[in-house]
């Protein structure tokens, strides 16, 4: 992920959306299948990289959007709400702690 370019989207879902598509793909990607599936694979960058992929654009759909960057650009987006900072804060420390 790192220090990539921000990428845009058409879809500006409002926050209080944003925070609930946060809430959904956390608890799908710490859900035990997810976790025992990230166990599984944890060598294999370009699948837990996938697989994050892929949760994100089924939190994306789920509340009715079709650009994962609608979720992506949260940050840039609204940088002073706590449940975002949290959101990618804390996973990013979470990451580098593991």
């Amino acid at each position: 992920m790192g220090f990539d370019t921000i990428k845009t989207s058409t879809e500006f879902p409002p926050i209080e959306t944003v925070r609930e598509m946060i809430t959904y793909e956390t608890s799908i990607r710490l859900s035990e299948p997810i976790q025992e599936l990230m166990k599984f694979y944890y060598n294999n960058e370009a699948t837990l990289s996938r697989m994050l992929d892929l949760i994100q654009q089924h939190a994306v759909e789920h509340f009715g959007y079709h650009d994962v960057n609608a979720l992506r650009t949260a940050l840039h987006r609204f940088p002073d709400d706590p449940a975002v900072k949290l959101a990618y804060y804390g996973k990013s420390k979470r990451e580098t702690e593991t």
